[in-house]
């Protein structure tokens, strides 16, 4: 049931949001009083207030006591943002391209130091790797190296999983949820590897995010690589002061 109730909040959100860009709201600067808004969802109020905080966290929209939920126009229309969790794929096609996976491999071997540490695994543990090149309009765009416990799959994977994104895999195959992750955002410049990946001279410079995504009780469960050729791609963070 709560799964459920999940996967509705999230499609709810993901209307509303649509319904602000380029929908019903698309020209409005603000949205109607909660009780018309949530009857032309069709949704509870505590359903909508729900989604209009998340909303409201993630920037794009501004509720003020006696004036309403006022529309942030200048948020809605930032194609990338990196403070957002976001699906390789929404990524490009939200960067105006084409999006496709071009390769994905699979091979288990051992932890090394590092890898262990993030994942907080003893040195050598069995760990899944996962490496995946997405392509913006047929031309490389993002390098993903996935990584968890090999020990966590409950049964074999097969081609549909490991294309699909690796949290779908993790719920299907693992039975854990990522919660929250924490991300580290590094300049760097593609080694001989990553060059020949992306098709492109070595010492390019590249944007590089380290990751470890956490289940709910902070366990960590997953540790990525991900390499970013910048040409797609304006990255944008949003900060609030609180």
């Amino acid at each position: 049931m709560t799964e459920f109730k999940d996967i509705f909040a999230k499609d709810a959100h993901a209307q509303l949001l649509q319904e602000m860009r380029s929908g019903a709201y698309a020209n409005c600067s603000q949205l109607p009083r909660e009780s018309e808004l949530a009857k032309t969802m069709g949704i509870s109020r505590t359903q909508l207030r729900d989604i209009l905080a998340v909303l409201e966290c993630e920037g794009f929209i501004t509720r003020r006591h006696g004036v309403g939920t006022l529309i942030n126009r200048h948020v809605l229309d930032l194609r990338v943002r990196v403070d957002m969790e976001q699906e390789f794929m929404d990524m490009i096609y939200a960067g105006g391209f084409t999006p496709s996976v071009a390769f994905v491999t699979s091979e288990e071997s051992p932890a090394t130091a590092e890898e262990a540490r993030h994942l907080r695994l003893a040195e050598g543990t069995r760990l899944l790797r996962l490496n995946k090149l997405c392509t913006a309009d047929k031309n490389p765009a993002i390098y993903c190296e996935d990584m968890f416990d090999a020990s966590l799959l409950m049964s074999p994977a097969d081609d549909r999983n490991l294309r699909a994104p690796v949290f779908q895999l993790l719920q299907e195959k693992c039975r854990l949820n990522c919660y929250m992750d924490i991300a580290q955002l590094l300049p760097i410049v593609a080694d001989d590897k990553i060059a020949e990946i992306f098709k492109i001279a070595p010492g390019t410079p590249l944007m590089y995010i380290e990751e470890v995504d956490y289940d709910v009780d902070g366990n960590p469960i997953l540790f990525s690589r991900q390499y970013f050729v910048s040409d797609y791609f304006k990255y944008n963070i949003l900060r609030k002061r609180l």
